[in-house]
């Protein structure tokens, strides 16, 4: 319909944290302004009170795989994929790790994503949450000035059991993740900072239990002990704790997996997402004045 005009903003969390006279002036233009989590919204719908009837929740999406009941999985991977980077709480999961080695010394941990810290003011000089901030410690380390220094930091924690136990992937083409995520026994995302968790959900889509922080959008990803476990931030032992239970338990392990693959398909696939959307515009046609959805 030519005729019909909506103005779409989408929100991540730390757009709230900057000056309100600048994104006030950019949202009072939208129609529907989009959180992907109901976490996201509800920070903007109390940052923005006046527009909170204009927030909505359409949560990132995913593939739906071919559902090949999980044969290939391997009960000692461990896996992480994400950013390499101080908020995502890869030092929190090494440590961790060291931790349930000791209970199981055949399991690897296998981390995929590019080494190197976000720019200190992407979020963490941005931040007003405390366990945010006090990583502030990585950004004033010295390092060599061939490597971040947070990269190495983490090969220290590794110790002996880098290369070995603990494997860094490096970055993984998005093309190839699946081969990481056929053979994972549990997906692992200890991060500080957590607009939604995407990786979540690429996982419970292949019936890959979960493991997360109670952090951001992953506490509306997951379900604790139904599609899988959350832990407080920054608490290592919660965390290998976790870990281990998924891999001792293989029978709720792949309940949980189970469960995690019918929430992503119902809530988290492409069509879900988009008919969603779809629902939306088609109200705030309709509430203009509109006849019929924008076509």
């Amino acid at each position: 319909n030519p005729k019909c005009r909506i103005s779409l903003h989408m929100q991540c969390e730390w757009l709230t944290q900057l000056d309100r006279r600048v994104i006030e002036n950019r949202i009072s233009h939208a129609d529907l302004i989009v959180g992907c989590s109901e976490y996201i919204t509800r920070k903007i719908a109390n940052c923005f009170p006046e527009f909170e009837k204009r927030c909505v929740t359409v949560p990132n999406a995913a593939h739906v795989t071919t559902d090949d009941d999980r044969v290939m999985a391997d009960p000692n991977y461990v896996l992480f994929v994400g950013r390499v980077s101080p908020e995502k709480g890869v030092h929190d999961l090494v440590r961790a790790f060291h931790e349930v080695l000791k209970r199981f010394p055949e399991a690897r941990l296998h981390i995929g994503g590019g080494l190197g810290s976000a720019p200190y003011e992407f979020l963490v000089g941005l931040s007003d949450d405390p366990q945010v901030t006090a990583l502030r410690v990585f950004y004033e380390q010295k390092g060599d000035g061939k490597r971040d220094p947070y990269a190495a930091s983490l090969e220290r924690e590794a110790g002996e059991e880098l290369g070995k136990r603990i494997i860094f992937e490096g970055r993984i083409p998005h093309s190839d993740l699946a081969k990481y995520y056929e053979r994972a026994a549990v997906l692992v995302n200890p991060s500080l900072s957590e607009s939604f968790g995407i990786t979540l959900v690429e996982a419970m889509m292949r019936r890959v239990p979960v493991v997360a922080t109670r952090v951001g959008g992953m506490t509306y990803t997951v379900d604790h002990g139904i599609t899988g476990l959350l832990v407080d931030p920054a608490n290592t032992s919660a965390l290998a704790l976790a870990i281990c239970d998924v891999l001792e338990d293989r029978g709720k392990a792949r309940r949980m997996g189970d469960a995690g693959r019918e929430k992503a398909i119902d809530k988290f696939s492409w069509e879900a997402t988009m008919d969603l959307l779809l629902g939306h515009f088609d109200r705030v046609v309709r509430g203009k004045g509109g006849k019929e959805p924008c076509g």
